[in-house]
């Protein structure tokens, strides 16, 4: 799992008065960076604002990550180590408005004097080894927060994709989870089954392709019936018709690095094969 961070910020609170039985008006929160933001939201929220072309992190406090030797990092130094989260909604000091993410789990950098996030999404990933399905957050999308002129801009959102490595024992795996639950009168484990096969149809498994295309098809019945199952079942359909778009247009295939995750690291520091 992605590390898990404690944030080092000191708890800030507003006093109020009150004169004759009535409080007084609330103070003006404090201007940062060109926005008008409370110093609750200073914490709670990643303020940013453009100076010529050069995205500039306003976001005030201090945080440590237990276990590295880092120290006490201020926000742009955070956004630049190997660590992420916590972070807050991002906020526009330019527009004064939040900007909205397009899904909600992210890895968030500052690099070349830019915002990153990519965007991940659930996937299942088969660990030959011990005959296990593992459940990951994979990144699938980027888009890039940029400075021009002093003001900020958003990029288009496009693949950026590395899939998690699988080989003829996922395949098999896919397989079975795909004929148990084909035998399954209630379907509890269908949107696990998805993922199963799409992870196996990235990796090329031509039964599994098949199987995922035609998925809402074989399950028609159920899905009828179901509509939030549904709307997991296209949302990884939408990755997969992005991603083939991706290499049809000359994208290649790579592969994501398991090792950032403990348990795929301890298998490999043991000499143990996922695949």
């Amino acid at each position: 799992m992605i590390r898990k961070i404690v944030l080092g910020l000191t708890a800030l609170f507003v006093l109020s008065c009150q004169n004759k039985g009535n409080e007084l008006p609330p103070k003006p929160p404090k201007n940062a960076c060109g926005c008008t933001l409370t110093d609750e939201e200073m914490i709670t929220k990643l303020p940013i604002t453009a100076k010529r072309d050069s995205i500039v992190v306003c976001k005030v406090g201090t945080i440590s990550v237990p276990g590295s030797n880092l120290g006490t990092m201020n926000w742009l130094e955070y956004l630049q180590s190997e660590y992420n989260g916590g972070e807050g909604e991002i906020y526009d000091c330019v527009i004064n408005q939040p900007f909205k993410s397009l899904y909600p789990s992210r890895i968030l950098k500052y690099k070349d004097k830019k915002l990153v996030l990519d965007y991940r999404f659930p996937m299942d990933v088969y660990d030959a080894y011990n005959k296990a399905w593992v459940d990951l957050e994979i990144p699938m999308y980027r888009q890039t927060i940029y400075a021009k002129n002093n003001r900020i801009y958003y990029s288009t959102v496009v693949v950026k994709f590395d899939i998690p490595q699988q080989k003829k024992a996922a395949f098999a795996a896919a397989d079975e989870a795909y004929q148990q639950e084909s035998q399954r009168p209630n379907h509890y484990m269908i949107s696990g089954v998805v993922k199963k096969l799409f992870t196996a149809a990235l990796n090329g498994d031509k039964v599994s392709k098949t199987r995922f295309e035609n998925f809402t098809k074989d399950f028609e019945a159920y899905y009828k019936e179901h509509d939030d199952s549904y709307k997991i079942y296209q949302q990884y359909r939408k990755l997969y018709d992005d991603y083939n778009q991706y290499l049809a247009q000359g994208g290649k295939v790579t592969y994501y690095d398991l090792s950032v995750f403990p348990y795929f690291k301890n298998l490999t520091d043991n000499g143990k094969s996922y695949l």
